[in-house]
């Protein structure tokens, strides 16, 4: 145990410009308060009410802020190299601690030792002895931000642009290896089986039912594919959802019209999914061994994150959606996960989507036979519903 005054006999210096302690009651997380536990002592917790400030095992506010910034510096271990992506050094500031802490501990702190977390950092600079750190080096989260950077500054068509070694393009496959290699770790590959509905549909200005075929409401001919969060123009994707009610408002988000049709398509044979769905949730920042798996697993919380927002369907092309459009071009083509499709939540509802590889010849009429195609509408499906726009979210 340390010493109410703070002297533990080792390194650590109980800092001057904060002699405050709390108490754990204000900590939210258990890998931090096992961190912290080595350091406390008996005392009065200064972040309690008044009349409850018994005696209480405590802990500096400067301890806590040492031991979070260590835990967003790597806890002193290097991280694999990231991918460098050559955009210059404009986008390079020195990192503000204060801001890494009040974004990694908003859910661990209480917000009035959060803000005496930033305070003390802040008061650190101020009197020429600032705290240490040097953010932790993440091949995939930084490699992705420089893959977003780099296409917002240079509007790269990475796609099709140079293979050789040191190229954009190679350095984007080497981050997709690597990519792949999260996706099997975490057996993020679904299978799904015949007979699954995906339901998909259009906008109406009446409540006729428009008598669909599988070549009007199946995935468009390449020179009608609209540029997607997921796809370029010219590839087409069969976009669906696993329920009626999550189509309806996802096809009414860029159309005024009063009402929605919709049908039913089903699976003719398994197909291989990247589940993005059911991402498991990142390990805490202060769980040691698990650092690495953390960073993987933000990474596909975010990419997630992206593919679900809102699209505009203004008919101009938009740069913030390359990023994605590359990754899922990658996971299109790529052999070794050898995927037929991305399932994804829902931007308006956070119900279930699905952006399926398949091209209209894939999609079927009803009485196809099992084994062909990927897709087959189903008969009697077909519904108008009244638009509801209670949902509904505006693009960005």
């Amino acid at each position: 145990m340390e010493s109410a005054d703070g002297d533990d006999g080792a390194a650590y210096r109980k800092p001057a410009v904060d002699d405050r302690a709390l108490c754990f009651a204000h900590i939210h997380d258990r890998y931090l308060d096992e961190e912290l536990r080595g350091a406390a002592f008996e005392g009065r917790c200064a972040f309690c009410p008044e009349g409850a400030r018994g005696p209480a095992q405590v802990v500096l506010v400067g301890r806590l802020a040492d031991t979070v910034l260590f835990a967003l510096s790597g806890y002193g271990c290097p991280a694999d190299a990231p991918v460098e992506w050559p955009h210059g050094d404009s986008h390079k500031v020195p990192p503000d601690p204060a801001q890494a802490v009040a974004e990694a501990c908003e859910p661990v702190l209480d917000a009035d030792v959060l803000k005496a977390v930033q305070e003390y950092i802040d008061r650190r600079e101020w009197d020429g002895d600032p705290v240490a750190y040097v953010p932790r080096s993440s091949a995939v989260r930084d490699s992705w931000e420089g893959l977003c950077r780099t296409v917002a500054a240079r509007d790269l068509d990475l796609p099709d642009s140079d293979p050789s070694p040191g190229s954009d393009r190679d350095r984007l496959e080497s981050l997709m290896g690597r990519i792949a290699g999260i996706v099997r770790d975490e057996n993020l590959v679904m299978r799904i089986e015949p007979g699954v509905k995906i339901w998909r549909g259009r906008m109406r200005s009446d409540k006729t039912l428009p008598g669909y075929r599988a070549a009007d409401i199946g995935s468009v001919p390449p020179e009608r594919a609209a540029e997607n969060r997921m796809s370029r123009a010219g590839i087409p994707l069969f976009y669906g959802s696993a329920a009626a009610g999550t189509a309806v408002v996802e096809i009414s988000a860029r159309d005024g019209r009063p009402f929605a049709a919709v049908a039913a398509f089903e699976t003719t044979r398994p197909l291989r999914l990247l589940d993005l769905v059911d991402i498991p949730e990142p390990p805490s920042l202060f769980d040691r061994r698990h650092a690495a798996r953390r960073d993987s697993l933000v990474f596909l919380r975010d990419f997630a994150r992206d593919l679900s927002r809102p699209v505009f369907y203004d008919g101009r092309k938009h740069r913030d959606y390359r990023p994605t459009q590359y990754l899922t071009d990658y996971f299109r083509q790529s052999a070794e996960l050898s995927v037929d499709g991305i399932r994804f939540r829902s931007a308006h509802t956070g119900g279930v989507n699905y952006a399926l590889f398949v091209d209209a010849t894939q999609c079927l009429e009803p009485g196809a036979v099992d084994g062909q195609g990927t897709l087959r509408l189903i008969e009697g499906s077909e519904r108008v519903e009244d638009l509801d726009r209670r949902h509904v979210t505006q693009p960005v």
